[in-house]
């Protein structure tokens, strides 16, 4: 069985709103499309990025929807073995997909390219010959300027890198390290509030993976790293995006079991690594520091009990209810008669005396 690309588009009015989802498949037979990242121009115009596999080697393509169809119109760089690329546009309007490919050390580099006015030029943003360079999202800032975060492995555990693309100097800044922890950091992610930024990643410092925070300005200093989300139990793989008002910073991560890839690395069952998961959703307030968790959305997604068919009553004459019911039915019936006849048996012996 192959896996193929879908994603799904909804859309809206003021006076209606069609919650239905209209799908639409990008499938192309013998092969497999896989790690979808998206984002949306300022036409409008949805553009996915994703991984096809045909058997033996990974390709980069780029999607575009037209006239209600997912549709490959660009294969980027080079076959090989590619990881989980990511997209964003720039003030410009120019794409930018970013991925990580193994090289000939068999270590991930991360590339980038920008496609702008129908031109490619494809760059590598980070090589390390002690470590791969991997996990990258991408978003753009409300200055127009798109920001990659990274996983890299510099021959320890890994830390949080970035860089920023100007499109009005079309250029990258240099790599900016945002953490720098003995516990490993994994998996960023970028929201912005206001003028600064915020990348927020899953990190096993204090021995349990949590989710930290780490502000950086728009001048590029890195604050320090802030713990939002620390229970006794697994938080990782978080997203967060910036609250329209510049104020918080809404965020969504899984909640597991305790010493996750610690104490236990199986798949399987409810101590496995997949087991008991939980959705959290929170929101940062910037102002005070204080985070709420929102109620698990968990719930709503369970199987519920549907109505149960009712079971055949047994034929009347066998069923042992209803032949317990009428016995006692009987049986109050022929006391109540008893009862009465020796009330009359007396009544008329009272009257004989009398007599």
């Amino acid at each position: 069985m192959f896996r193929y690309l879908s994603f799904f588009l909804l859309s809206s009015s003021i006076l209606a709103q069609d919650l239905l989802p209209k799908v639409q498949v990008l499938r192309k037979d013998g092969q497999q499309s896989d790690f979808p990242a998206m984002c949306v121009d300022s036409k409008a115009q949805p553009w996915v990025a994703y991984v096809q596999w045909d058997g033996q080697h990974d390709t980069l393509h780029l999607a575009q929807s037209k006239a209600g169809a997912l549709e490959s119109v660009l294969t980027l760089g080079e076959a090989g073995i590619i990881h989980q690329p990511a997209i964003a546009v720039d003030g410009q309007d120019a794409l930018h997909v970013i991925w990580s490919q193994v090289n000939d050390q068999n270590i991930m580099d991360l590339h980038a390219a920008v496609i702008r006015d129908g031109k490619v030029e494809i760059m590598k943003l980070a090589s390390s010959a002690n470590g791969g360079n991997v996990f990258a999202k991408a978003a753009t800032d409300p200055t127009g300027k798109v920001w990659v975060v990274w996983q890299g492995m510099r021959g320890g555990l890994g830390d949080v890198f970035s860089r920023v693309f100007d499109p009005a100097r079309k250029e990258w800044s240099g790599e900016i390290q945002v953490t720098k922890d003995a516990g490993g950091d994994w998996e960023p992610c970028v929201a912005f509030a206001g003028s600064d930024a915020w990348i927020l990643f899953d990190s096993s410092r204090g021995n349990e993976f949590n989710i930290y925070s780490t502000k950086v300005s728009p001048d590029l200093q890195v604050g320090e790293p802030m713990k939002l989300i620390a229970t006794d139990r697994y938080e990782g793989r978080v997203s967060a995006i910036g609250a329209q008002d510049g104020k918080g910073i809404w965020l969504a991560c899984e909640r597991g079991n305790q010493q996750w890839g610690l104490d236990m690395r199986a798949h399987g069952g409810a101590q496995g690594l997949n087991g008991r998961k939980d959705t959290v959703i929170a929101y940062l307030d910037l102002l005070t520091g204080k985070l709420d968790e929102l109620p698990s959305p968990d719930s709503l997604f369970a199987e519920l009990p549907g109505p149960q068919p009712m079971k055949p009553a047994a034929p009347r004459g066998n069923n042992p209810k209803a032949k317990a019911h009428r016995a006692l039915l009987q049986s109050l019936l022929l006391a109540h008669r008893s009862h009465t006849i020796r009330r009359g048996f007396k009544a008329m012996d009272e009257t004989l005396r009398a007599a």
